[in-house]
């Protein structure tokens, strides 16, 4: 008994004293603040996971028919070049996100809960549904990955497969509604946009590329 006692009394200062000497946090005024005000977020991480969870619960499953006719309409010799434009969109959006961690990481701390959701949520969702001017086209981004050959497989894929999107217009048409409707409800805001620099045939590619990359999945 006594033994117990003295093994009790012995742990209990020890954590009394490695809670004496446990340092004061050095935490800059920066980071403070971003800590403080991180719970804007909050709201922000709910709708992007409801949106995340729609998207890819119920919209997406509804065009499965659309992905399957799209994928048929696809030649052979032209497979390889869709499957170099997702590899080249996943490698850019891994190595945008790991330039986020890099950061939060390295000027944050890892301290900033729900804006680190946030942007994982983002990223994710891009996985599930790509948007290849964000990833794959938008030079305007400072450290923006673009490169001149998937403009050019765009530009030779968007010349030979435009008439999936003429033909198909109607459901690619209630589709687009789908998502943007989803993403109004939920008040969802796209990364790495620059709509101003956008023409009617950029917009047009950039659909026609969203799909093909989708239906290669």
């Amino acid at each position: 008994m006594k033994n117990i006692l003295l093994l009790i009394t012995v742990m209990c200062l020890n954590v009394k004293m490695f809670a004496q000497n446990c340092p004061k946090p050095n935490i800059s005024k920066e980071l403070e603040i971003k800590t403080s005000t991180d719970s804007i977020y909050k709201q922000d991480v709910q709708f992007r996971m409801e949106y995340y969870v729609k998207l890819s619960k119920m919209i997406l499953p509804k065009y499965f028919g659309l992905k399957k006719l799209i994928k048929q309409k696809i030649e052979v010799e032209d497979r390889a070049k869709i499957e170099e434009l997702a590899k080249s969109y996943e490698k850019n959006r891994l190595e945008y996100l790991d330039e986020f961690k890099k950061t939060n990481a390295s000027v944050y701390q890892n301290a900033l809960g729900y804006s680190n959701l946030n942007t994982l949520l983002i990223f994710e969702t891009l996985s599930v549904f790509p948007d290849t001017y964000a990833i794959l086209l938008n030079e305007t981004i400072p450290k923006s990955r673009a490169k001149a050959k998937d403009k050019i497989l765009i530009d030779q894929l968007y010349s030979k497969y435009n008439g999936i999107m003429i033909r198909n217009s109607d459901c690619i048409r209630d589709m687009a509604m789908d998502i943007k409707t989803a993403k109004n409800e939920f008040k969802i805001v796209e990364i790495f946009q620059n709509t101003r620099n956008r023409t009617e045939e950029d917009n047009a590619k950039i659909e026609l590329i969203n799909l093909l990359i989708w239906a290669e999945k």
